[in-house]
């Protein structure tokens, strides 16, 4: 930012906006209804997807099956948050792993490093993307990068853009 004072009080500002009560639990719920909602379009369209997610984030990977369903009510079985990107610790006899879920879902075979993610179908996540910019949703144009959501989107957006991955699957 080199001191530029525009971009100090914006970074103030935004510093103070999420430290105000419950802001990452709103941006977890909204994380969490787009998760869902594209886990009903693709399970809909029958289209074998994974869907990675942490609060205010997720990637697509199509062509990776997600398996073995566990409601979202057991959430993360070591205590940390529904939907949230854990690290197995080395005590759990992890080897630094990591457990995903997926909207509802815990996945059995989750996308956690590049082997995992090379397996991605990239023919299937150009014909998404180039079908979800025809309706006017600007996704990241790389299957291997993170779709951002903000507290600036509201329920109507996410709404739309699970409308529009219905028409694009």
């Amino acid at each position: 930012l080199s001191g530029n004072p525009v971009a100090m009080a914006a970074g103030t500002k935004t510093i103070q906006l999420l430290a105000k009560p419950d802001t990452y639990k709103e941006l977890n719920e909204k994380t969490q209804h787009l998760a869902q909602g594209l886990t009903a379009a693709l399970t809909q369209s029958q289209t074998p997807a994974t869907i990675n997610q942490a609060p205010g984030m997720l990637t697509l990977f199509f062509g990776i099956p997600s398996t073995n369903v566990i409601p979202a009510e057991a959430g993360n079985q070591r205590g940390g948050a529904k939907g949230a990107h854990t690290p197995l610790s080395r005590s759990e006899g992890g080897r630094g792993e990591r457990s995903e879920t997926q909207g509802d879902a815990r996945t059995s075979n989750p996308v956690t490093n590049m082997t995992t993610a090379a397996k991605n179908d990239r023919q299937q996540f150009t014909r998404f993307f180039h079908n979800m910019l025809e309706q006017g949703i600007y996704l990241p144009p790389s299957p291997f990068e993170a779709w951002f959501i903000s507290l600036a989107h509201t329920h109507q957006d996410i709404e739309k853009t699970i409308q529009a991955a219905r028409k694009s699957l």
